[in-house]
């Protein structure tokens, strides 16, 4: 809350709750999907594996001021 102040946190909040809702939702579908088409989870372990490496290789975040 102090970088963004007291006003932003609710609509913080809001936007990290829904995209970790879209995520576990999409996240379950794909894999199911990608189990469907491949009769393996190799190809959905590879999927979060990439995306797992890509975020450590963003490197850090820090908030504006």
């Amino acid at each position: 809350m102090n970088n963004f102040g007291l006003r932003s946190a609710g609509k913080i909040g809001g936007i990290i709750s829904l995209m970790e809702s879209l995520g576990g939702g999409l996240g379950i579908w794909l894999t199911g999907v990608l189990y469907d088409r491949h009769q393996s989870y190799e190809q959905a372990f590879m999927l979060i594996l990439a995306l797992v490496f890509a975020d450590c290789c963003s490197g850090p975040r820090s908030a504006a001021r």
